[in-house]
C-alpha cells in the first residue's frame, strides 16, 4: 500500500514500517530468509546442467513474497489460499500488478486517486485483488489473535 499513499499518510505508514522492521525482528526472521534462499536459489539450475535461463524478475518476486509470507504466516503460509489460489501465487501476481500499475503513464500523470477510481478494467481488477488480499490478511490476523487469547 505504500506506493498508493502520499503526504501525512505516507509518513504514518513509513513510521510503522520502521518500527516493525527493527533489528530484533530482522534477526528473528533471518533463519526463514536462509531457508527461502536455499529453496528458491537451490532449484534455479536443474542438477546436472551448467546453464539455465533465469527470469530474474520472477525469481525476485517469488523470493520477496516468500519472505513476507513466512514472516507473517510462519510455517502455515503454504496452506493459505485466496479464491482457491495459493497465497504465494496471489501475492506475486498482486505485486506484479501493482508494479505495472505504478509504472503506467496514467499513474505518473494522474496519481493514485485516478487508479483508486477504477475507471479502467485493469485498475478495477487490481483494486479488487488488493481488497481480497487485505480481507484474507485481516482474517488471518483475527484468527491468530483469537488463537493467542485462548492461551491467556
Amino acid at each position: 500500500s505504500m506506493p498508493f499513499v502520499e503526504g501525512e499518510e505516507w509518513k504514518k505508514r513509513r513510521l510503522l514500517f520502521t518500527k516493525v522492521f527493527n533489528y530484533q525482528f530482522l534477526n528473528a526472521i533471518f533463519p526463514r530468509v536462509i531457508k527461502t534462499c536455499e529453496e528458491i536459489f537451490g532449484n534455479l539450475i536443474p542438477k546436472g546442467e551448467n546453464k539455465a535461463k533465469i527470469e530474474v524478475l520472477d525469481v525476485s518476486q517469488k523470493f520477496s513474497s516468500s519472505i513476507i509470507m513466512r514472516s507473517f504466516f510462519a510455517s502455515n503460509f503454504h496452506k493459505q489460499e485466496i479464491d482457491g489460489e495459493p497465497l504465494i501465487k496471489v501475492t506475486i501476481d498482486l505485486l506484479k500488478s501493482i508494479s505495472d500499475q505504478t509504472a503506467s503513464l496514467a499513474y505518473l500523470l494522474l496519481g493514485t486517486k485516478f487508479l483508486s477510481l477504477g475507471i479502467r478494467k485493469k485498475d478495477r481488477e487490481v483494486n479488487r485483488n488488493i481488497k481480497n488480499f487485505k480481507n484474507a490478511v485481516y482474517k488471518e490476523v483475527k484468527r491468530r489473535i483469537e488463537e493467542l487469547q485462548s492461551f491467556i
